[in-house]
């Protein structure tokens, strides 16, 4: 521990000012070098599942996933066809967003998205969403129409309004994603 504390005390702060890690102080490393290559992919959804044998007797065989660009799951969206003021969001199986249009990070450089609730980034005042919010961590299928606060582009003003929420899970993941449009406008 005597050598542990003697090298961070010297290496304190690698080339960016940022603390570096316990292991490269103990290994005696000097400078750490930071590449660009794997910054600007945008924020991600993991995936993964376990893998099985299934002939002769149940055997874990290991763990598969994958990185999903948050970016590739809003092309899937019908944008287009939910009006100026309707929107598409997405949640997991915490009820934790993974897509919203309010979801802007305050600070950009954050590599991960920040844990957000969907009755957080939305106004619940009458309490309405608080049930579509079960039934998208439950996977379920429908649609509500609730009287909402809707903001403005101004992000100040607000007034209120029917919508409709209608909600489903995506085909082969645990996500619910969720489409609000205004109850005037048609619906596809």
């Amino acid at each position: 521990m005597k050598d542990f504390h003697e090298k961070s005390t010297q290496i304190r702060f690698g080339p960016s000012a940022s603390p570096l890690p316990t292991e490269v102080i103990l290994h005696g490393a000097s400078d750490v070098l930071h590449t660009n290559q794997y910054k600007g992919t945008g924020l991600m959804v993991s995936i993964s599942m376990p893998v099985y044998n299934r002939t002769k007797k149940l055997q874990f065989l290991g763990l598969m996933g994958t990185e999903l660009p948050i970016e590739l799951m809003m092309y899937g969206l019908p944008q287009s066809k939910l009006y100026p003021i309707g929107y598409a969001f997405v949640v997991n199986t915490n009820g934790y967003l993974v897509f919203h249009p309010s979801l802007i990070p305050e600070y950009p450089w954050l590599d991960d998205s920040p844990y957000l609730d969907f009755l957080d980034a939305e106004f619940n005042v009458y309490g309405s969403k608080t049930l579509i919010r079960k039934k998208l961590i439950d996977n379920a299928r429908g649609s509500e129409q609730i009287i909402d606060f809707i903001k403005v582009s101004d992000n100040v003003h607000t007034y209120v309004k029917p919508r409709l929420y209608s909600f489903t899970r995506l085909p082969n993941t645990d996500f619910g994603v969720a489409f609000v449009m205004p109850t005037d406008h048609s619906c596809f």
